[in-house]
């Protein structure tokens, strides 16, 4: 835990907090038309872009993206 960038960088906590919150926020209310989704993902992208260049493993960033892309696509009919 100690070695986590993500985890251990406030901005990047932020971004991805706030990716859930709009996507779950989007959920809830179905109002949005998508576009809270579309700025939830770019988010969680932006999010990941910056764990990497801030010097996060592949493995780190690749886990907090799939759990963001499994809560995306459960409601996919």
């Amino acid at each position: 835990m100690a070695d986590s960038v993500i985890l251990n960088t406030p901005v990047l906590l932020l971004l991805f907090g706030g990716g859930l919150g709009l996507d779950l926020f989007d959920r809830h209310y179905r109002s949005s038309r998508g576009w809270m989704t579309l700025l939830s993902a770019l988010s969680v992208v932006a999010a990941c872009a910056c764990a990497l260049l801030l010097g996060a493993g592949l493995g780190e960033a690749v886990t907090a993206l799939l759990v963001f892309l499994c809560l995306d696509l459960e409601g996919w009919k």
